[in-house]
């Protein structure tokens, strides 16, 4: 390999850790957020928790404001 097929495997690879990066740090995460308490919600349904119960609440209420999300509060009795 001779020293100009080094540089461009190095740019390449520093390029494409920084598309990757900036996509984790910058993208909009309410569509990341979202699914996440979707499954913990169908979690939660499943297993009755009360632990779980006041965390998902905490999420929900956190992703109806950050997002403008409607996903109703459950009722943690």
């Amino acid at each position: 390999m001779n020293n100009f097929s080094k540089y461009g495997i190095i740019v390449t690879m520093v390029v494409l850790s920084a598309v990757i990066l900036y996509s984790i740090w910058f993208v909009d995460s309410c569509p990341i957020k979202h699914v996440v308490v979707v499954n913990e919600l169908e979690q939660y349904q499943k297993t009755m928790d009360p632990d779980l119960c006041d965390n998902l609440l905490d999420k929900i209420i956190e992703l109806n404001e950050e997002c403008g999300i409607e996903i109703e509060p459950i009722d943690c009795g």
